[in-house]
């Protein structure tokens, strides 16, 4: 089939896919269920469709602001994934782009501008001109330089409107800069667990697979997102997919460990070496992952406590939990936000509370994000975490401590409830920033940690 006909066919299924869609589920849950519901979409089909309608949304409240002008020629949903295609995929121009493009680089070169050429010097500046635009595409390299390359055709692109939220940040990021982050898919990260000859035998499969990959740190390393890691690698065994920032949380679960070895005062009778740790959101039990391994590291043993609000999770967490070889931990369905006493006894040396919040640390995965999320809501969100570290600071033992962990990037979900901790708790903060990870990572966490004077 004509390639052309094949892309207005991709095209056409955006198109219906964007009907439809509401924003109510995460888009790659959306889209599973409906490549399950139509088999006649190939893997490359699958591929090809996902990634157009992910750029799509990556343009942020580009779109909606484009039906309000009334001053700049119209463009069809056509042309606007082939702008965000080229934009966020890297994909080829179509012709009438690069045409577009070569058009507004002639009337920026004085050569291309002159009218008084004759036949053979009009060419040769038509010559330069493409030149010119040859030359710009090529050392368009990166998303936010395709972004800016586009505005000269489109000057209604707007990188603020890439991500348009006006609330106050963390300290550290900005706003532009965020944007730029969001106009690319991350690649897949993996930790290498750290049992003796893991690392060695992980690289050695990839290796052997031929397949392109990133070592960053002696347990990080990317691939390219298409790469479908279950095939090479045993998950959760070998390898745990978390992105870089979630990874980088270790530098505060490391200061805790390292205090309560230091102190040798675990709670625990039976051996001074063991940490009683609950984690109060343990959603699918990468922190609880990430945390036995580091004590594997330091000879330290633990024991888990791990809650969540949602049955569905806790039944997935235990599922991840098996493949990676981790039991003797309790798990317990609890509602922090209910009015009751806590069901186990509250002498943790370390909590973990890694709260709902807006994800929006996370938007360059989620774009989809970028034009359903309510701004309003970040402060519903405050009031819902608020609520949770009022009650799982209880649960922290004199000199023990407590870890606050989001995945935003607002001030209020992050240093505003560390404010409220710090002023409320007891607790004495110890450190808190943001931590972006690797710089291909695109994601962001918050972590603040308190301990708790004896």
């Amino acid at each position: 089939m004509d390639i052309n006909k094949i892309i207005d066919r991709h095209k056409q299924t955006v198109s219906n896919l964007l009907l439809t869609y509401d924003g109510k589920e995460p888009l790659h849950l959306y889209l599973k269920k409906y490549f399950a519901a139509h088999k006649k979409h190939g893997s490359k089909d699958r591929k090809v469709i996902s990634a157009m309608i992910y750029s799509y949304f990556r343009l942020g409240k580009n779109v909606p602001a484009l039906q309000n002008l009334t001053n700049q020629p119209a463009v069809d949903l056509s042309e606007l994934l082939d702008i965000s295609n080229y934009i966020c995929n890297n994909q080829s121009l179509t012709q009438p782009l690069r045409s577009k493009l070569l058009e507004a680089i002639e009337k920026k070169d004085p050569q291309a501008k002159d009218n008084n050429h004759g036949e053979g010097e009009e060419a040769a500046a038509h010559t330069t001109a493409g030149a010119n635009a040859d030359n710009r595409l090529a050392d368009a390299k990166l998303p936010i330089e395709r972004f800016k390359l586009m505005q000269q055709v489109y000057p209604w692109l707007q990188l603020p409107l890439v991500f348009p939220f006006t609330a106050s940040l963390s300290e550290g990021l900005n706003r532009l800069e965020l944007a730029g982050r969001m106009l690319s898919q991350p690649p897949v990260f993996l930790r290498i667990r750290p049992m003796k000859g893991n690392a060695e035998q992980v690289i050695k499969k990839l290796v052997d697979k031929q397949l392109t990959y990133t070592l960053y740190e002696q347990y990080t390393l990317s691939l390219p997102a298409s790469t479908p890691v279950q095939q090479y690698l045993a998950i959760n065994k070998e390898v745990v997919i978390q992105d870089s920032s979630s990874q980088s949380m270790d530098q505060f679960m490391r200061l805790a460990l390292a205090g309560l070895k230091n102190n040798n005062t675990s709670t625990v009778k039976s051996s001074a070496d063991v940490i009683r740790v609950w984690d109060t959101c343990a959603a699918s039990g990468g922190k609880s992952i990430l945390l036995h391994d580091l004590c594997y590291e330091s000879g330290q043993k633990l024991t888990l406590t791990l809650t969540d609000i949602r049955p569905s999770i806790l039944k997935n967490l235990e599922i991840r939990l098996k493949e990676a070889g981790i039991a003797g931990y309790k798990k317990e369905v609890l509602d922090l936000l209910r009015p009751a006493p806590l069901p186990f006894k509250t002498d943790f040396d370390l909590v973990i509370c890694d709260v709902p919040c807006s994800g929006s640390g996370t938007w360059a995965r989620n774009p989809e994000n970028i034009r359903y999320f309510a701004k309003d809501s970040i402060q519903d969100y405050y009031k819902r975490q608020i609520g949770i570290v009022s009650k799982a600071w209880e649960a922290v033992r004199p000199g023990g401590y407590f870890l606050y962990m989001t995945c935003s990037v607002f001030q209020q979900e992050n240093e505003a409830v560390s404010h409220f901790i710090a002023t409320n708790s007891g607790m004495e903060l110890i450190c808190q920033k943001v931590v972006l990870g690797q710089v291909e990572n695109n994601v962001s966490m918050f972590g603040a940690l308190y301990t708790r004077k004896k």
